[in-house]
């Protein structure tokens, strides 16, 4: 009697770890979906159109503030050679000043130059989502019916997140496309549907969400055991497609691959308890990395500017600030150039 209760323990523990595993498994290919989209996508795409409405004007200032320092340093160099009765030129003077300022020029050269390839990379990105709703027939215009998912109230419960893990899962399978509402078999491996591709009226932008979390899901170090070089090829392949928005190449490279079945990975005995019970520590100390990220990037530039960026009126306010300030910009480079004009008779006299 002894023995069969203990054998039942094992057994309950072992179907416990390997529930739980399997929904950390879920979760954090969901975090790790949501991280890469931010960092690959949302937030150049926020960087961009900030730097159309604003960054552009805050790079004019900054540039207009670098001119006014050379200025100002030009006129201590010539009014020093005045006061020693000495000769320079202005190009003389111009140059100790460049040599000066150098390293703020670069870090403006720099800003301009991460300014043009979001600029590019928000054009080039849009144009293929169009292409991906084309393919599919999809109209953004179509009625949706999912409610999006509570991130803010899932973070709080993340302690206890089982107990809030099935309405994320239905509110997981509405916004990224995968899982059903109706199932509660959490354990099933996901497979990718071959005919996605011939579908219509289907949301792009939720398959390819849906399909990169099923290949991180598959291909993530904690999750795969006997990891080869292609499947870190495979991963690093699916993130570029993901960030360009290349829906065939994921649906291509999801065909390729096969979500190892936890319990064919871990069977019940001590050995493979112990590794189960790793493996959830592992997920669980991702989880809360990637939960921190996650808000880190929401609470800071540029997700930050979002609701910003959406009020047309606050936009038009700092645009009309910004222009004043580049206006006074303007105003203090003209007196310096007739400044050194003076100073430069002064030498010539």
């Amino acid at each position: 009697m002894g023995n069969e209760i203990v054998l039942s323990q094992v057994i309950d523990e072992y179907e416990s770890l390997i529930q739980e595993v399997q929904k950390l498994k879920m979760v954090v290919a969901a975090l790790e979906a949501e991280k890469d989209d931010l960092e690959l996508n949302v937030c150049r795409r926020l960087r961009a159109e900030y730097d159309e409405k604003i960054g552009h004007l805050e790079l004019q200032i900054t540039s207009y503030n670098l001119e006014i320092e050379r200025l100002r340093s030009i006129i201590e160099s010539i009014q020093a050679a005045v006061n020693r009765d000495e000769k320079i030129t202005p190009e003389d003077a111009g140059k100790e000043a460049d040599e000066k300022l150098k390293n703020f020029y670069d870090d403006l050269g720099k800003r301009a130059e991460q300014a043009k390839e979001d600029e590019e990379f928000a054009k080039k990105r849009a144009e293929q989502d169009e292409r991906n709703a084309q393919d599919a027939g999809y109209s953004e215009d179509e009625p949706e019916d999912d409610e999006p998912f509570d991130w803010d109230e899932f973070f709080k419960n993340i302690d206890d997140f089982n107990k809030a893990f099935e309405n994320f899962f239905r509110a997981f399978g509405n916004a990224f496309g995968g899982g059903s509402e109706s199932s509660g078999d959490y354990s099933r491996s996901e497979s990718y549907d071959q005919g996605a591709s011939a579908k219509k009226n289907v949301n792009p932008a939720k398959e390819l969400k849906s399909l990169y979390r099923k290949i991180v899901k598959a291909l993530h170090p904690d999750n795969k055991k006997n990891r080869t070089p292609k499947d870190d090829e495979l991963l690093m392949e699916a993130k570029k497609a993901f960030e360009e928005g290349n829906l065939e190449r994921l649906r291509q490279i999801a065909e390729m691959i096969e979500d190892e079945d936890i319990e064919k990975r871990f069977k019940n005995t001590p050995e493979d308890i112990e590794a189960l019970k790793n493996l959830k520590y592992r997920l669980k100390t991702r989880l809360m990395y990637l939960q921190r990220e996650v808000q880190h990037i929401k609470n800071s530039f540029p997700y930050n500017e979002k609701d910003f960026l959406a009020d047309d009126e606050a936009v038009a306010a700092k645009q009309e600030e910004l222009n004043k300030i580049i206006e006074s910009c303007k105003n203090t480079i003209s007196a310096l150039k007739e400044r050194i004009a003076i100073l430069q008779e002064q030498m010539s006299s």
